[in-house]
């Protein structure tokens, strides 16, 4: 499954879940997302920016994770 493809998939399913804000308050708290470049870890990484952390992206592909140092949606 091409990454683009993947991302589209379980957007949307994290879409309809909702919010993490309403579950899980992690204001003044820093999480580590190692593979924070990937399809999966930068999913992550937003959900846990969503519920208020403060997000360290790490990856081994420092392209990827070059275009994925941005603010999260």
């Amino acid at each position: 499954m091409e990454k683009e493809t993947f991302i589209g998939l379980t957007s949307k399913y994290a879409n309809e879940a909702g919010s993490m804000s309403g579950l899980l308050n992690l204001t003044d708290q820093v999480a580590v997302v190692t593979g924070g470049a990937g399809s999966l870890g930068f999913l992550v990484a937003n959900r846990l920016s969503e519920a208020g952390a403060a997000v360290v992206l790490t990856d081994f592909d420092e392209d990827a994770w070059r275009s994925s140092c941005r603010s999260p949606k």
